[in-house]
């Protein structure tokens, strides 16, 4: 089947029609965002009896998310929990921490409790390496304090629960898993509407400002749709990469990654038996990002970096050519979808929470991994708010300083998947390993 950008896997079970707001609304708080953390924040609220509302630029819950793997992890990206702390000091790296060690257990049970139809597999996710897992074992060490389910994995272990070839090992974390996200969105947004929260599709935030003399209702939201207004006690950003538009502490302060995602057509039954037996979700830890997970359908998805001009056989091609060299015993299988997102990196792959006002925080917790994360982030920043400020979120809090030399900054991310890339077929020319 021909992919397209236009028809990804995903398609979820969108919701019925969910109008632009117009006119004045009110409530106790707004969430401007309709991804994971603005539905995650808008579910928790409403659950507790407040009146909220989510404000949704795109026409469906989390267009973000829904060009996403679906991948579940709570592992950080590019960082350790050693660095974490180094990075940010032994208290607050410690939360940081405590976080992300939690955040795909807290995401499974928000999916228990509120019976989220989403293709749930908790299978764990694995983490595959080359060199000498001498830094890959300090890692795993490094986890004790705060969790017991991630372990190391010898090369033959690896290559049995990969069905890939070449990896010395692997860092398994029994937490993680994969779901479908789009599905995941749409669940978050029934169960937001059933506990009386409001959403609005089509609602493009323009501005936040703090009124004077408003009372309790101190923030007014300010949409594209001309007189329409929102007032509210309290507003969380949770806009990914539009947040740096709402708040001038923001700009700058995140870079975008442009990246490809494809499903194969369902995957021969010896193949689905041989890749990924137990039906863990992968991505390794070469700067050659490769990874791979199944569906319930058995397509095998994986991504690439997205590439200037989509040339759907060329495509094709490409990614079979990466499978076969990774997977012994591949067989050339067609696309059966293809689709594009962006990725929300900070320059330190930090996921932040900045309190900004009295009233006003954002979420920025995304860096390519953000399903379980960001979760934990509404959770959070739901807290924050029916405390009145007093239960401060887990993920670090402070104003983000903004990436020197943005104009040039904001290419460097794909700047450096390609080069790794490129590197990477150097090694294979050249017969030597990945790292």
């Amino acid at each position: 089947m021909q992919p397209s950008a236009q028809r990804p896997l995903w398609q979820g079970r969108p919701l019925p029609d969910l109008p632009p707001a117009a006119g004045m609304h009110e409530a106790e708080t707004v969430v401007v965002g309709g991804g994971i953390a603005g539905l995650s924040t808008a579910l928790h609220l409403a659950r507790s009896g407040q009146d909220v509302i989510v404000l949704n630029a795109g026409t469906a819950m989390g267009l973000a998310t829904r060009a996403s793997a679906g991948i579940i992890a709570g592992q950080p990206v590019r960082n350790t929990p050693d660095s974490l702390i180094k990075r940010l000091g032994r208290e607050e790296g410690q939360r940081l921490i405590g976080a992300i060690a939690a955040s795909a257990r807290e995401t499974r049970a928000l999916i228990q409790d509120e019976e989220l139809r989403c293709d749930l597999m908790p299978n764990g996710f694995l983490a595959p390496f080359f060199g000498t897992g001498q830094r890959e074992r300090a890692v795993v060490e490094s986890w004790r304090p705060w969790r017991q389910d991630v372990s190391l994995l010898d090369k033959a272990q690896t290559a049995f629960l990969s069905g890939c070839s070449g990896y010395a090992g692997a860092v398994l974390d029994a937490s993680g898993g994969a779901l479908d996200p789009a599905a995941y969105a749409d669940e978050l947004a029934r169960r937001i509407i059933k506990h009386g929260g409001r959403i609005h599709n089509g609602t493009q935030v323009t501005a936040v400002t703090r009124q004077e003399g408003q009372g309790a209702l101190r923030w007014q939201v300010s949409f594209a749709s001309g007189m329409a207004r929102a007032r509210a006690r309290n507003v969380i950003l949770a806009a990914n990469g539009g947040n740096p538009m709402l708040h001038r502490a923001l700009r700058h302060s995140v870079l975008p990654l442009p990246v490809l995602e494809v499903a194969t057509a369902p995957l021969a039954a010896h193949l689905q038996q041989h890749i990924l037996p137990q039906r863990h979700a992968l991505t390794d830890l070469a700067t050659d990002v490769f990874s791979i997970r199944f569906d319930t359908h058995g397509h095998l998805i994986t991504a690439a970096p997205a590439p200037d001009h989509l040339d759907w056989s060329q495509i094709e091609r490409t990614i079979n050519t990466r499978l076969e060299k990774a997977i012994p015993g591949w067989e050339y299988t067609p696309l059966a979808s293809a689709w594009t997102g962006t990725a929300w990196l900070r320059s330190d792959c930090i996921a932040r929470m900045p309190i900004l006002d009295e009233g006003l925080l954002a979420i920025q917790a995304c860096n390519g991994r953000g399903l379980a994360i960001n979760t934990l982030a509404g959770h959070d920043a739901a807290a924050w708010i029916l405390s009145g400020g007093r239960d401060r979120p887990r993920l670090p809090t402070g104003r983000p300083p903004a990436i020197p030399g943005f104009a040039l900054a904001r290419h460097i991310p794909r700047l450096i998947m390609g080069a790794a890339r490129l590197t990477a077929r150097l090694k294979q020319m050249t017969g030597a390993k990945s790292a």
